[in-house]
């Protein structure tokens, strides 16, 4: 995996040279690499229609230089024989007729076939893009947990933006002007092979060691301008999420100079990248241009037929003009996917993700709780650390209770929440619900679970999408119950009783306190026997709490409850309590009597740890 730098690591794709060129052709699938071929076969098309072109244009200059000596060419004797193109004299205007109607049908099936390519690069790079937030959304807890958003946002944009169409764009492109340079090639070696050859041999070593000598360098500037637009994207994020910090100490200037830096820095890895892109065309045109001219003085030089002579000089002027773009173009086609070798890697790489092993078995266990789950002897250490953020925790909660889970930072409280909703897997133990380990149906054992976290995640949608979260056939009537139990009747009053109104990305039309009761409102609308709430009410207001309390205590018995909390209101509402310490078990039991026996409960009591109602 690439570092932080964006440095090639042991388990990335090879990215560099041929392999890395070619390897966004690694990201399709069968089926799109059908299409691709399809559209080479329509390149092929195209390739000998060009070369079409150029062989006419021999034909017109000869039929104005010779028009009896034209007559009797393939093709033109055929069609001058059965009267097609009329008399001799009328020849050059007939064959030049001739020529504009096939021009004409030429750059037709050139518009045709790039509509084609372009809506297949569209289609590509959308089905991409769902690819690759499908591996995310599959893969492994762990991995996902220690990527940075901003990396994966840059990934995305080139999955789904101009970076996998450019690459697309660049493979037809070779395809288009490398088989048009071949047919043409093989059409001057037919008509001038020694000075074909000549200049074939002065070309490619030329271009070769032109090539060889930037390859290097704009592969390596692709890298950095990875890494750097990973880095611009994280500040830029981590500057949104901090507007209030930033306006409040008055630091906006820093951190507008910061970002230009790193924009700066970007900026110029692009500009070196595009330069050294741009060299070989500037000199393609004056080689090639020397080239033809000597082929044409070898032809002036070696031919005794001017009625041969000019048509093939005018063969080798068309044919010479047609190759300049297409060197041209061929080689900022090369330069591009040097630079895009890395991000194309990048994307490879994580649209390879394995998926979690979230196990579902043919016929999942969809029948309710009936005696408890139990946490058995849970232990879990974070992948590259040394002790275990859990060693061997084991508690149970029976049908209907409500348990929270309290300690110190740093105890293990997320962590065992975490495992308990299947996201991380335990070294040793297991989550047992009615004695059968979850892990044998994790997909099961997820949907009786609703669960609500620290920070609720709120989309730019309108408040039953986001109440009923995913779903497109959503039972209105049942949003609105769930957001009377979290006493969010104020704020639908507020939005006319519409619960279509947007809520705004994050939730910034709603308070803090309304957000979190969304979430709440969220894990209740499924009907779930379970709820998980980790630190859920940590936002809520005091009176907002006991009016939510009031709510879940309504839900016992129908409900089983694990809580993480630090309200002094949410904890005493819990059957019992589970205290952690150290990643273990310190003690289990009530308020008031681990108040009274457990050391390590009084001094979290003491130091402020749970906070008291207001």
């Amino acid at each position: 995996m690439a570092d932080s730098t964006g440095t090639e690591t042991e388990g990335d794709p090879p990215w560099r040279g041929l392999k890395g060129a070619f390897g966004g052709l690694a990201v399709l699938d069968e089926r799109q690499r059908l299409a691709f071929a399809g559209a080479a076969a329509l390149v092929l098309g195209a390739t000998l229609l060009d070369v079409a072109a150029i062989a006419l244009t021999f034909v017109i200059i000869r039929t104005l230089v010779d028009p009896a000596g034209a007559s009797h060419l393939p093709v033109i004797a055929v069609l001058y024989r059965h009267g097609l193109l009329g008399s001799l004299r009328w020849l050059p205007v007939s064959v030049s007729l001739l020529y504009f109607g096939f021009i004409v049908a030429k750059n037709a099936y050139g518009i045709a076939m790039t509509w084609y390519q372009e809506r297949l690069f569209a289609r590509v790079a959308a089905s991409i893009g769902g690819s690759l937030l499908t591996a995310y959304l599959h893969a492994s807890w762990n991995v996902m947990a220690s990527r940075k958003a901003a990396e994966m946002m840059n990934v995305a944009d080139v999955a789904g933006g101009a970076a996998l169409t450019s690459v697309f764009r660049a493979y037809l492109t070779l395809a288009t002007e490398l088989s048009v340079l071949l047919a043409v090639l093989v059409l001057l070696l037919w008509l001038a092979p020694v000075p074909t050859l000549v200049s074939i041999l002065l070309l490619g070593t030329f271009f070769g060691f032109v090539q060889r000598g930037i390859r290097a360098r704009i592969e390596e500037l692709g890298r950095i301008c990875t890494a750097l637009a990973n880095e611009r994207l994280q500040f830029f994020q981590q500057c949104l999420e901090s507007g209030r910090e930033i306006r409040i100490a008055g630091r906006i200037g820093w951190f507008v100079t910061r970002f230009a830096e790193l924009r700066m820095r970007e900026a110029r890895a692009l500009q070196s990248i595009m330069s050294l892109q741009s060299i070989p065309r500037y000199l393609s045109e004056p080689v090639l241009f020397g080239a033809m001219t000597i082929v044409i003085i070898s032809i002036t030089l070696t031919s005794a037929d001017s009625n041969v002579a000019l048509p093939t000089l005018g063969i080798f002027a068309v044919a010479g003009f047609r190759l300049m773009p297409s060197v041209s173009r061929s080689l900022s086609a090369g330069a591009t996917l040097l630079g895009f070798a890395h991000p194309v890697s990048t994307l490879r790489r994580d649209l390879a993700l394995p998926a979690e092993q979230a196990t579902a078995s043919a016929s999942p266990d969809v029948s309710p709780l009936r005696r408890e789950i139990a946490v058995d002897g849970i232990t879990y250490r974070y992948p590259g650390r040394g002790e275990a953020a859990l060693n061997g925790v084991s508690f149970a909660l029976a049908k209907g209770e409500a348990v929270a889970i309290v300690g110190a930072s740093g105890a293990g409280k997320s962590t065992l929440a975490d495992i308990f909703v299947g996201l991380r897997r335990p070294d040793a133990g297991a989550i047992r619900f009615d004695g059968a380990d979850v892990a044998a149906d994790l997909a099961g054992w997820r949907a009786k679970i609703g669960y609500v976290p620290q920070v609720v995640s709120l989309f730019d949608a309108g408040l039953r999408e986001n109440v009923a979260f995913g779903l497109d056939a959503i039972d209105e009537a049942r949003v609105r119950h769930v957001l009377s139990l979290v006493q969010l009747d104020g704020l639908l009053a507020k939005l006319d009783g519409s619960l279509a109104s947007r809520i705004g990305e994050r939730g910034t039309a709603v308070s803090v306190g309304e957000r979190q009761r969304i979430g709440i409102a969220r894990a209740l609308y499924d009907n779930r026997e379970i709820l998980v709430m980790d630190e859920a009410t940590a936002s809520l207001d005091s009176d907002t709490e006991d009016l939510l309390g009031n709510a879940i205590d309504a839900l016992l018995g129908q409900c089983t409850v694990l809580v993480i909390a630090h309200r002094v209101a949410t904890i005493r509402r819990c059957g019992r309590i589970v205290v952690l310490e150290g990643g273990r078990v310190a003690d289990i039991g009530t308020y008031d009597a681990l108040l009274g026996r457990s050391p390590t409960f009084a001094r979290l009591v003491r130091q402020g740890v749970f906070e008291a109602a207001e």
